[in-house]
């Protein structure tokens, strides 16, 4: 998940350098402001979903002794 973070991290930065070359506009701040927002839900939501290591360790059949 390091790996989503670095990349979610390039792409803000190069929508913000991107950005900033061109010249303001509300509509565009808008737009850009929804975009992060949602790759960060989704990130968020990704996060919230994937088992921690130990949890999924302690649930799977193949630790079942029988």
């Amino acid at each position: 998940m390091i790996r989503v973070g670095i990349l979610l991290g390039i792409i803000v930065l190069v929508i913000y350098l991107i950005s900033t070359k061109i010249k303001y506009t509300a509509e565009l701040v808008k737009t850009i402001i929804i975009f992060i927002g949602i790759v960060l839900c989704i990130y968020l939501v990704i996060l919230m979903l994937q088992p921690t290591s130990d949890n999924y360790i302690k649930w799977t059949d193949t630790t079942r002794t029988e």
